[in-house]
């Protein structure tokens, strides 16, 4: 399921860093252990959890006691990456600059409570539910963490199987043409939507263009409201296309964002037929609202 998965930097660091205290399993992710690793003093109380650090570099954790134990672990995670990777008083920070130090530690918390390196040794089952219930009792987090790991892993392992597709995709580039009279067709779009993602639409879409298309025309409309054919996670996985990208993206005008066939043919060749488009570019291009 994850073979195709490509670990980031902060998975890497995590790892080195849970392997050099000795955590190497998921039962040893407890407060004590990555305390006792970091060298981090725990305080508990009836606030909201932070952490601090002295000129002197003391670290010390105030954990809120009015969670429950599970949910401690996690805040101690949160805290932790800030810790960590983030400097400065947030007291006094631009509101802007704190949403993204909030974001960095909620990220490091996916890494560092069910870590790649476990991860990639353990057999998931193969349907969604129960491979989020496996996760959430493995690693003891929450289902509502689980499930949003779970989903970041299928998103990464489909994007590494659109990059190891590519040479494929080049190589039957190069192959013969039908001699069939050719015939352009309307693409094909699927969409599939994340439980878990903040857009009310969908999170990918996936256009299927056959190959004479691909070569023939310039430009092919995005449609923001469908038709799509919907898919599920597990069919997600059985597809296999490149990425689009912004720049491949043109924002005329409200209802007018067109996806430049001639680019991508350009970049990938004419044997491209599927493509993955992420929402969060699209958003990124209409919100700038400017032509890439």
């Amino acid at each position: 399921m994850i073979s195709h998965y490509q670990a980031t930097y902060l998975e890497h660091y995590i790892e080195n860093m849970y392997l050099k205290n000795g955590i190497n399993e998921p039962q040893h992710i407890t407060v004590e252990r990555i305390a006792a690793a970091l060298d981090i003093w725990i305080y508990s109380s009836a606030q909201r959890s932070k952490a601090y650090e002295s000129a002197a570099g003391l670290r010390s954790v105030l954990l809120d006691n009015r969670l429950p134990l599970k949910e401690q672990r996690i805040e101690l995670l949160h805290e932790v990456g800030h810790l960590l990777r983030h400097a400065g008083n947030q007291s006094i920070m631009p509101r802007a600059f704190i949403e993204l130090q909030e974001a960095d530690a909620d990220q490091f918390v996916l890494y560092a409570s069910m870590p790649f390196f476990m991860l990639s040794r353990l057999k998931l089952p193969r349907l969604f539910n129960d491979a989020l219930l496996y996760l959430s009792d493995t690693f003891e987090v929450p289902i509502y963490l689980a499930r949003k790991r779970l989903n970041q892993i299928i998103r990464r392992n489909y994007e590494g199987q659109i990059r190891t597709s590519i040479e494929q995709q080049n190589n039957a580039a190069k192959g013969v043409m039908s001699k069939k009279i050719p015939q352009i067709c309307e693409p094909t779009i699927y969409a599939y939507y994340d439980p878990s993602f903040t857009y009310e639409g969908p999170s990918q879409l996936i256009f299927h263009v056959d190959e004479i298309t691909l070569s023939q025309k310039r430009e092919i409309p995005i449609p923001l409201d469908g038709p799509f054919k919907q898919i599920e996670i597990d069919e997600l996985l059985h597809f296999e296309g490149l990425k689009i990208l912004q720049h491949d993206i043109v924002y005329f005008e409200p209802g007018n964002i067109k996806l430049m066939l001639g680019r991508i043919s350009r970049r990938y060749g004419t044997g491209a037929k599927t493509l993955l488009l992420q929402m969060k570019d699209l958003e990124e291009v209409i919100n700038r609202g400017r032509i890439y």
